[in-house]
């Protein structure tokens, strides 16, 4: 009598094992995607700080000159960094998904929105920002924006 496994047993570990591989990077993604919208909400909250110590040294946020309606947060540079933030976040996903600013004129710098474009559009920041279109900027939550005023 043999001893040993079966061509036919082989291959029926080996399928279940790659299953098993299959089913675990799947939810792996799912985390890392999870966890990219929790940074991005987090450099939302920090952009936010450096623009209230902004706003506490000079009564204003900074101006919608910096750029277009909504575009990314990159025009902030010279008016944050050093003094209120070490550098402007990057999207945790490759850049991919860039944050947003905008200061209207009409609000004489008393106001400004963020954005942050989530990869998930049911994460549970969505539900405690601000919606619509708020200063040319889509908020959407069905669009997956999360969006911050002061």
């Amino acid at each position: 009598m043999r001893k040993g496994f079966t061509l036919i047993e082989l291959f029926v570990v080996i399928a279940i094992i790659g299953i098993l591989a299959s089913i675990v990077l799947v939810s792996l993604n799912n985390a890392r995607g999870k966890a990219r919208d929790v940074k991005r909400v987090g450099d939302m909250r920090q952009v936010q700080l450096a623009l209230e110590g902004y706003y506490d040294d000079r009564q204003a946020y900074p101006g919608d000159d910096l750029a277009a309606a909504c575009a990314a947060i990159t025009g902030l540079a010279d008016e944050l960094v050093p003094t209120y933030i070490a550098a402007l976040p990057v999207d945790p996903g490759g850049g991919s998904l860039v944050y947003a600013y905008d200061a209207p004129a009409a609000a004489d710098g008393q106001d400004y929105v963020l954005r942050a474009d989530l990869e998930d559009a049911a994460h549970t920041a969505l539900s405690g920002d601000v919606d619509g279109t708020v200063h040319g900027c889509d908020c959407a939550d069905t669009n997956g924006y999360f969006c911050a005023q002061p």
